[in-house]
């Protein structure tokens, strides 16, 4: 399974269009289905930050199905990315590989 999104090769799109967010839900779910659930799934991320009760949902489900995960960070991880990648039993990082830090931001 892997996720990564454009938000670093689109620094100057709008937050909102790369961030994780509800509809990533059915991705990741379409992700897991037809896995095989005895092996513990190696998710390759570099996640934006996004929307925290996302990240969480995400999390949740994804232990429903696997007793364990696993997340190699590739490059960085932000915000929502960390709080999956910390949902995770393992994160494997490289020496470039970033985890942000989870900070509330509020859009008007």
């Amino acid at each position: 399974m892997y996720y990564a999104s454009a938000f670093l090769q689109k620094p100057t799109a709008p937050a909102l269009l790369t961030a994780i967010t509800p509809e990533d839900i059915n991705g990741f779910m379409t992700s897991v289905k037809g896995c095989d659930r005895k092996k513990s799934p190696a998710c390759p991320a570099t996640p934006p930050g996004g929307v925290a009760g996302t990240a969480q949902t995400i999390v949740e489900y994804l232990r429903e199905k696997f007793a364990e995960i696993n997340v190699a960070i590739s490059a960085h991880a932000m915000s929502a990315g960390t709080m999956i990648a910390w949902g995770c039993d393992c994160i494997i990082m490289d020496r470039q590989s970033q985890l942000g830090p989870i900070d509330s931001q509020v859009f008007q």
